[in-house]
Protein backbone atom coordinates (compact mmCIF):
# COMPACT_ATOMS: atom_id res chain seq x y z
CA UNK A 1 0.00 0.00 0.00
CA UNK A 2 0.93 3.77 -0.61
CA UNK A 3 0.92 6.38 1.56
CA UNK A 4 0.11 9.78 0.72
CA UNK A 5 0.87 12.27 3.64
CA UNK A 6 -1.06 15.74 3.80
CA UNK A 7 1.09 18.01 6.12
CA UNK A 8 -1.29 21.17 6.84
CA UNK A 9 -1.85 24.35 8.97
CA UNK A 10 -5.14 26.24 7.99
CA UNK A 11 -5.84 24.72 4.48
CA UNK A 12 -9.57 24.43 4.81
CA UNK A 13 -9.88 26.42 1.61
CA UNK A 14 -8.01 23.74 -0.21
CA UNK A 15 -8.01 20.21 2.03
CA UNK A 16 -11.60 18.77 1.09
CA UNK A 17 -10.38 19.45 -2.86
CA UNK A 18 -6.83 17.53 -2.84
CA UNK A 19 -8.12 14.92 -0.95
CA UNK A 20 -10.85 14.01 -3.18
CA UNK A 21 -8.62 14.74 -6.00
CA UNK A 22 -6.16 11.78 -4.74
CA UNK A 23 -8.42 9.57 -3.78
CA UNK A 24 -10.41 9.53 -7.31
CA UNK A 25 -7.08 9.18 -9.49
CA UNK A 26 -5.87 6.31 -7.20
CA UNK A 27 -8.59 4.38 -8.27
CA UNK A 28 -8.40 5.96 -11.81
CA UNK A 29 -5.15 3.60 -11.59
CA UNK A 30 -6.31 1.17 -9.50
CA UNK A 31 -3.72 2.06 -6.80
CA UNK A 32 -4.43 0.87 -3.18
CA UNK A 33 -3.65 3.99 -1.09
CA UNK A 34 -4.27 5.41 2.53
CA UNK A 35 -4.35 9.26 3.03
CA UNK A 36 -3.37 10.53 6.25
CA UNK A 37 -3.13 14.16 6.96
CA UNK A 38 -1.38 15.47 10.24
CA UNK A 39 -2.67 18.61 11.50
CA UNK A 40 -1.50 21.15 13.67
CA UNK A 41 -4.60 21.71 15.18
CA UNK A 42 -5.29 24.13 12.48
CA UNK A 43 -8.35 26.73 13.86
CA UNK A 44 -10.06 26.60 10.35
CA UNK A 45 -10.83 23.11 11.05
CA UNK A 46 -8.74 21.74 8.47
CA UNK A 47 -8.83 18.25 10.09
CA UNK A 48 -12.63 18.00 10.55
CA UNK A 49 -13.32 18.79 6.53
CA UNK A 50 -10.32 16.36 5.64
CA UNK A 51 -11.92 13.57 8.20
CA UNK A 52 -15.55 14.97 6.64
CA UNK A 53 -14.56 14.32 2.78
CA UNK A 54 -15.71 11.09 1.35
CA UNK A 55 -13.19 9.27 -0.79
CA UNK A 56 -13.26 5.09 -1.20
CA UNK A 57 -9.52 5.09 -0.17
CA UNK A 58 -9.32 4.68 3.79
CA UNK A 59 -8.12 8.07 5.37
CA UNK A 60 -6.05 8.81 8.53
CA UNK A 61 -6.41 11.74 10.91
CA UNK A 62 -3.44 12.76 12.77
CA UNK A 63 -3.06 15.71 15.00
CA UNK A 64 -0.10 17.69 16.49
CA UNK A 65 -0.83 20.49 18.90
CA UNK A 66 2.72 22.23 18.03
CA UNK A 67 2.62 24.46 14.77
CA UNK A 68 4.84 23.39 12.56
CA UNK A 69 4.74 21.34 9.18
CA UNK A 70 8.04 19.25 10.66
CA UNK A 71 5.67 18.50 13.40
CA UNK A 72 3.32 17.38 11.11
CA UNK A 73 5.94 15.46 8.68
CA UNK A 74 7.12 13.55 12.10
CA UNK A 75 3.61 12.39 12.88
CA UNK A 76 3.32 10.63 9.07
CA UNK A 77 6.64 8.84 9.45
CA UNK A 78 5.82 7.49 12.93
CA UNK A 79 2.78 6.68 11.82
CA UNK A 80 4.00 4.59 8.91
CA UNK A 81 7.18 2.76 10.27
CA UNK A 82 4.79 1.38 12.60
CA UNK A 83 2.26 -0.27 9.60
CA UNK A 84 4.40 -2.43 7.90
CA UNK A 85 1.59 -2.74 5.20
CA UNK A 86 2.81 0.96 4.00
CA UNK A 87 5.80 0.51 1.58
CA UNK A 88 6.12 3.83 0.31
CA UNK A 89 4.76 7.51 1.13
CA UNK A 90 4.48 10.35 -1.00
CA UNK A 91 4.23 13.57 0.86
CA UNK A 92 1.80 16.42 -0.60
CA UNK A 93 1.61 19.60 0.48
CA UNK A 94 -1.49 20.95 2.21
CA UNK A 95 -1.87 24.01 -0.47
CA UNK A 96 -1.46 22.33 -3.36
CA UNK A 97 -3.97 23.26 -6.19
CA UNK A 98 -2.24 21.11 -8.87
CA UNK A 99 -2.18 17.83 -8.13
CA UNK A 100 -2.91 15.91 -11.22
CA UNK A 101 -2.13 11.74 -12.21
CA UNK A 102 1.63 12.65 -13.13
CA UNK A 103 2.46 13.24 -9.85
CA UNK A 104 1.57 9.28 -8.27
CA UNK A 105 2.74 7.80 -11.64
CA UNK A 106 5.43 9.48 -11.49
CA UNK A 107 6.44 9.21 -7.85
CA UNK A 108 5.28 5.53 -8.42
CA UNK A 109 8.11 4.54 -11.07
CA UNK A 110 10.94 6.10 -9.24
CA UNK A 111 9.49 3.62 -5.83
CA UNK A 112 9.33 0.73 -8.29
CA UNK A 113 13.45 1.66 -8.92
CA UNK A 114 13.63 1.22 -5.69
CA UNK A 115 14.73 5.29 -5.11
CA UNK A 116 14.82 6.19 -1.12
CA UNK A 117 13.81 9.07 -1.38
CA UNK A 118 12.48 10.85 -4.67
CA UNK A 119 12.84 14.64 -5.43
CA UNK A 120 10.73 16.71 -7.72
CA UNK A 121 11.94 19.57 -10.45
CA UNK A 122 9.02 21.90 -10.93
CA UNK A 123 8.83 24.42 -13.29
CA UNK A 124 8.18 27.56 -11.51
CA UNK A 125 8.16 31.51 -12.05
CA UNK A 126 11.80 33.28 -12.49
CA UNK A 127 11.59 35.06 -9.40
CA UNK A 128 10.20 32.11 -7.20
CA UNK A 129 12.45 29.73 -4.58
CA UNK A 130 14.79 32.38 -3.24
CA UNK A 131 16.21 30.44 -0.58
CA UNK A 132 16.96 28.01 -2.94
CA UNK A 133 18.43 29.96 -5.64
CA UNK A 134 20.93 31.45 -3.22
CA UNK A 135 21.34 29.53 -0.38
CA UNK A 136 20.45 26.07 -0.43
CA UNK A 137 21.31 24.57 -4.26
CA UNK A 138 24.40 26.53 -4.10
CA UNK A 139 25.51 24.91 -1.20
CA UNK A 140 24.39 21.49 -1.61
CA UNK A 141 25.99 21.68 -5.08
CA UNK A 142 29.35 22.04 -3.71
CA UNK A 143 28.96 19.70 -1.21
CA UNK A 144 27.62 16.66 -3.30
CA UNK A 145 30.49 17.82 -5.94
CA UNK A 146 27.41 18.75 -8.05
CA UNK A 147 24.97 15.59 -7.48
CA UNK A 148 22.20 18.15 -5.97
CA UNK A 149 18.62 17.56 -6.75
CA UNK A 150 18.18 21.38 -7.98
CA UNK A 151 14.97 22.11 -6.01
CA UNK A 152 15.94 20.60 -2.58
CA UNK A 153 13.12 21.85 -0.43
CA UNK A 154 10.59 21.50 -2.86
CA UNK A 155 8.32 19.55 -0.37
CA UNK A 156 6.31 16.88 -2.29
CA UNK A 157 9.00 14.15 -1.71
CA UNK A 158 8.35 10.31 -1.73
CA UNK A 159 10.20 7.78 0.88
CA UNK A 160 11.00 4.71 0.81
CA UNK A 161 9.79 2.16 3.88
CA UNK A 162 13.33 1.64 4.51
CA UNK A 163 14.42 5.09 4.76
CA UNK A 164 11.22 5.88 7.02
CA UNK A 165 12.14 3.56 9.54
CA UNK A 166 15.81 5.23 9.10
CA UNK A 167 14.13 8.89 9.71
CA UNK A 168 11.58 6.95 12.14
CA UNK A 169 15.22 6.29 14.54
CA UNK A 170 16.76 9.96 14.40
CA UNK A 171 16.40 12.32 16.94
CA UNK A 172 14.88 15.51 15.33
CA UNK A 173 16.45 18.22 16.26
CA UNK A 174 14.27 21.37 16.91
CA UNK A 175 15.70 22.80 13.23
CA UNK A 176 13.70 19.98 11.09
CA UNK A 177 10.01 20.79 13.19
CA UNK A 178 9.12 23.92 11.01
CA UNK A 179 10.12 24.77 7.36
CA UNK A 180 13.52 23.11 8.60
CA UNK A 181 12.05 19.78 7.70
CA UNK A 182 12.22 19.61 3.84
CA UNK A 183 15.86 20.08 3.96
CA UNK A 184 16.43 17.95 7.09
CA UNK A 185 15.09 14.93 5.03
CA UNK A 186 17.18 15.84 1.77
CA UNK A 187 20.42 15.88 3.39
CA UNK A 188 19.62 12.90 5.69
CA UNK A 189 19.41 10.93 2.20
CA UNK A 190 22.30 12.59 0.48
CA UNK A 191 24.36 12.09 3.20
CA UNK A 192 23.05 8.51 4.45
CA UNK A 193 23.72 6.57 1.62
CA UNK A 194 19.93 6.60 0.32
CA UNK A 195 19.64 6.68 -3.28
CA UNK A 196 18.03 9.70 -4.02
CA UNK A 197 16.21 10.37 -7.65
CA UNK A 198 15.17 13.73 -8.83
CA UNK A 199 11.86 13.52 -10.64
CA UNK A 200 10.46 16.22 -13.07
CA UNK A 201 7.07 17.54 -12.55
CA UNK A 202 5.29 19.82 -14.08
CA UNK A 203 4.32 23.70 -12.46
CA UNK A 204 2.97 23.51 -9.13
CA UNK A 205 0.68 25.77 -8.06
CA UNK A 206 0.26 26.70 -4.32
CA UNK A 207 -0.45 29.56 -1.81
CA UNK A 208 2.55 32.31 -2.55
CA UNK A 209 5.06 32.28 0.20
CA UNK A 210 6.79 35.68 -0.27
CA UNK A 211 5.01 37.02 2.45
CA UNK A 212 6.42 34.16 5.03
CA UNK A 213 9.91 34.81 3.48
CA UNK A 214 11.96 36.30 6.73
CA UNK A 215 10.94 32.59 9.08
CA UNK A 216 10.97 30.78 6.58
CA UNK A 217 14.77 31.27 5.79
CA UNK A 218 15.59 31.52 9.63
CA UNK A 219 14.23 27.44 9.92
CA UNK A 220 15.76 26.25 6.72
CA UNK A 221 19.03 28.15 7.36
CA UNK A 222 19.09 26.70 11.15
CA UNK A 223 18.40 23.35 9.72
CA UNK A 224 21.06 23.35 7.00
CA UNK A 225 23.72 24.83 9.63
CA UNK A 226 22.60 22.04 12.12
CA UNK A 227 23.10 19.57 9.73
CA UNK A 228 26.28 20.31 8.91
CA UNK A 229 27.23 20.11 12.50
CA UNK A 230 25.73 16.39 12.71
CA UNK A 231 26.42 15.10 9.19
CA UNK A 232 29.35 13.89 7.72
CA UNK A 233 29.46 15.26 4.24
CA UNK A 234 30.53 12.89 2.28
CA UNK A 235 31.10 13.15 -1.67
CA UNK A 236 29.75 9.45 -2.68
CA UNK A 237 26.17 10.12 -3.08
CA UNK A 238 23.63 8.45 -4.61
CA UNK A 239 22.11 10.57 -6.98
CA UNK A 240 20.21 10.16 -10.12
CA UNK A 241 19.44 13.10 -12.45
CA UNK A 242 16.33 13.44 -14.04
CA UNK A 243 16.43 13.59 -17.64
CA UNK A 244 16.86 17.13 -18.03
CA UNK A 245 18.06 18.35 -15.06
CA UNK A 246 17.57 22.43 -15.85
CA UNK A 247 15.87 24.55 -13.61
CA UNK A 248 12.88 25.13 -15.42
CA UNK A 249 11.75 29.07 -15.25
CA UNK A 250 8.91 30.56 -16.69
CA UNK A 251 8.11 34.43 -16.85
CA UNK A 252 5.56 34.65 -13.93
CA UNK A 253 4.05 37.72 -12.52
CA UNK A 254 5.68 41.06 -12.16
CA UNK A 255 7.39 41.76 -8.40
CA UNK A 256 5.66 43.95 -5.97
CA UNK A 257 8.36 47.11 -5.97
CA UNK A 258 6.62 48.31 -2.55
CA UNK A 259 6.97 44.40 -1.34
CA UNK A 260 10.47 44.66 -2.44
CA UNK A 261 11.13 47.71 -0.65
CA UNK A 262 9.75 46.85 2.84
CA UNK A 263 12.05 43.52 2.58
CA UNK A 264 14.80 46.14 2.07
CA UNK A 265 13.73 48.46 5.13
CA UNK A 266 13.66 45.52 7.16
CA UNK A 267 17.15 43.87 5.92
CA UNK A 268 18.48 47.57 6.93
CA UNK A 269 17.30 47.89 10.36
CA UNK A 270 18.57 44.49 10.99
CA UNK A 271 21.68 45.87 10.06
CA UNK A 272 21.86 48.89 11.86
CA UNK A 273 20.56 46.60 15.16
CA UNK A 274 23.57 44.37 15.05
CA UNK A 275 22.51 42.17 17.65
CA UNK A 276 22.95 39.07 15.66
CA UNK A 277 25.87 39.36 12.86
CA UNK A 278 29.08 37.85 12.57
CA UNK A 279 29.95 40.52 10.17
CA UNK A 280 30.96 43.70 11.65
CA UNK A 281 32.18 45.24 8.45
CA UNK A 282 29.85 48.18 6.86
CA UNK A 283 30.33 47.09 3.62
CA UNK A 284 27.10 45.53 2.51
CA UNK A 285 24.44 48.18 3.34
CA UNK A 286 22.22 48.45 0.65
CA UNK A 287 22.38 46.44 -2.85
CA UNK A 288 24.42 42.77 -2.49
CA UNK A 289 25.53 41.54 -5.68
CA UNK A 290 26.51 37.68 -6.35
CA UNK A 291 30.02 38.15 -5.64
CA UNK A 292 29.56 40.07 -2.05
CA UNK A 293 26.79 37.11 -1.36
CA UNK A 294 29.54 34.52 -2.04
CA UNK A 295 31.84 36.76 0.30
CA UNK A 296 28.94 36.71 3.18
CA UNK A 297 28.43 32.93 2.58
CA UNK A 298 31.70 31.73 3.16
CA UNK A 299 32.17 33.97 6.44
CA UNK A 300 29.06 31.81 8.10
CA UNK A 301 30.87 28.12 6.01
CA UNK A 302 33.94 28.86 8.40
CA UNK A 303 32.30 29.76 11.38
CA UNK A 304 29.78 27.30 11.68
CA UNK A 305 31.75 25.15 14.43
CA UNK A 306 31.82 28.28 16.25
CA UNK A 307 28.26 29.59 16.86
CA UNK A 308 24.89 28.17 16.92
CA UNK A 309 22.54 27.04 14.04
CA UNK A 310 19.99 30.09 15.18
CA UNK A 311 23.05 32.34 15.26
CA UNK A 312 23.82 31.61 12.15
CA UNK A 313 20.86 31.76 10.31
CA UNK A 314 19.72 35.27 12.18
CA UNK A 315 23.21 36.88 11.67
CA UNK A 316 22.82 35.31 7.39
CA UNK A 317 19.32 36.78 7.33
CA UNK A 318 19.52 40.50 6.40
CA UNK A 319 22.28 40.06 3.78
CA UNK A 320 20.09 37.07 2.50
CA UNK A 321 17.04 39.76 2.55
CA UNK A 322 19.40 42.10 0.78
CA UNK A 323 20.79 39.49 -1.94
CA UNK A 324 16.96 38.25 -2.78
CA UNK A 325 16.29 42.36 -3.28
CA UNK A 326 19.04 42.87 -5.56
CA UNK A 327 18.18 39.69 -7.72
CA UNK A 328 14.44 41.07 -7.70
CA UNK A 329 15.20 44.39 -8.75
CA UNK A 330 17.72 43.66 -11.52
CA UNK A 331 16.66 40.64 -13.47
CA UNK A 332 13.91 41.02 -15.49
CA UNK A 333 13.81 37.37 -17.55
CA UNK A 334 14.26 33.63 -16.99
CA UNK A 335 17.41 33.59 -18.66
CA UNK A 336 18.64 36.33 -17.28
CA UNK A 337 17.53 34.87 -14.15
CA UNK A 338 19.59 31.20 -15.29
CA UNK A 339 22.65 32.79 -15.71
CA UNK A 340 23.21 35.24 -12.75
CA UNK A 341 21.96 32.05 -10.87
CA UNK A 342 24.84 29.60 -12.36
CA UNK A 343 27.35 32.08 -12.01
CA UNK A 344 26.95 32.77 -8.58
CA UNK A 345 26.87 28.52 -7.74
CA UNK A 346 30.16 28.28 -10.07
CA UNK A 347 31.64 31.27 -7.93
CA UNK A 348 30.43 29.86 -4.28
CA UNK A 349 31.90 25.96 -5.78
CA UNK A 350 35.19 27.93 -6.66
CA UNK A 351 35.53 29.67 -3.46
CA UNK A 352 34.51 26.68 -0.99
CA UNK A 353 37.08 24.51 -2.78
CA UNK A 354 40.03 26.97 -1.47
CA UNK A 355 39.20 27.09 2.08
Amino acid sequence: MIAIGIPSYNEADNIGQLTSQIDAIAVELNMPIIIINADNTSPDKTAEIFKSTKTINPKISLMSAKKGKGHNIYKIVQYIANHSEIIYCILVDGDVTSFDKSWLTTHLTAAQELSDFTVPNYARNWNEGNTTNHFVFPLLNHYTQNNSPIQPISGDFGLSRSYIRFLNKLNWPNSSLGYGVDLFLTMNALFNNMQVVEINLKRKIHKPSFDKMVNMFIEVAESYYQMRKTLSLKNDVRFKKANDNTPKLLTGRPINLKKLADLSDYAKSLLNSRKESLIKSHKYQSKISSVEWVEILLVHEANIDNFDSHYLAKSLLPYFLLRTVTYLSEITTPQEALTELKDQTIKLDKELKQL
